[in-house]
């Protein structure tokens, strides 16, 4: 565990326990995994250091956190919150086990295997409802052929 990482506490804030660092990220970010303790709830969360980074970049992060709090879908992660620091931008979200898609793709070609034809289903059915959802609230645009 990184005794560096600060979580910001407040008064009749809830404790939290960091489990272990989950891995490293583009743009200085790095995963924890954050066992909340009143509630028991497990969330995984971004930590983005702000040392070199200009007003563009703290803007996107800042525009990220902006539009993930709006978004509710199953197949996409849920925002419970977000501090800063002097130092980092934390991002918590949704705890998701299994890894990426891409982390598992990766691991097939590796080994050289394919993937099985229900999981291919399965997660692209996922991946279409969720491109569909971002469309309909408007943070996607899917340009449709001239008839």
């Amino acid at each position: 565990m990184n005794s560096q990482l600060q979580i910001p506490q407040s008064r009749g804030s809830t404790p939290v326990s960091l489990s272990d660092e989950r891995g490293e990220g583009a743009r200085r970010r790095s995963g924890w995994h954050i066992l909340v303790s009143d509630t028991r709830n497990e969330v995984a969360a971004k930590v983005v250091s702000k040392k070199g980074l200009d007003k563009d970049q703290i803007g996107w992060i800042r525009e990220e956190i902006a539009i993930h709090k709006r978004l509710r879908h199953p197949y996409i992660c849920t925002l419970h919150g977000s501090f800063k620091s002097l130092s980092n931008i934390m991002i918590c979200l949704s705890l998701c086990r299994g890894g990426s898609l891409v982390d598992m793709m990766g691991a097939m070609l590796y080994v050289g295997e394919l993937l099985a034809a229900a999981h291919v289903h399965g997660a692209f059915v996922q991946l279409l409802s969720a491109l569909r959802y971002l469309e309909s609230v408007g943070f996607v645009h899917t340009p449709r052929p001239q008839a």
